[in-house]
């Protein structure tokens, strides 16, 4: 990952639903920005209790943040990479 996140493309954010973000990274391409994502998605609990939800997603930076992959719980990440909970 780059120190200068401004020269990323893509963003990954992981949620929780009544945390927030659980992470969040920048990446030049998206290949990273997918294996970045499926290693958050799987740390993630797998005993997960049907009432807590996980989002996660890949935003095109250069692309008015549009989101371009998601994971999980849609709600949690539709909004173009707002990491507010």
């Amino acid at each position: 990952m780059n120190s200068n996140e401004n020269d990323e493309s893509y963003e990954v954010v992981v949620k929780h639903d009544l945390i927030g973000v659980l992470h969040n990274a920048s990446f030049q391409t998206l290949n990273q920005a997918y294996a970045y994502l499926r290693a958050c998605w799987a740390k993630l609990p797998v005993d997960r209790d049907i009432d807590i939800q996980f989002g996660g997603a890949i935003y095109d930076k250069h692309n008015s943040r549009k989101r371009v992959l998601a994971f999980g719980a849609d709600y949690l990440t539709e909004e173009n990479g707002d990491k507010r909970t």
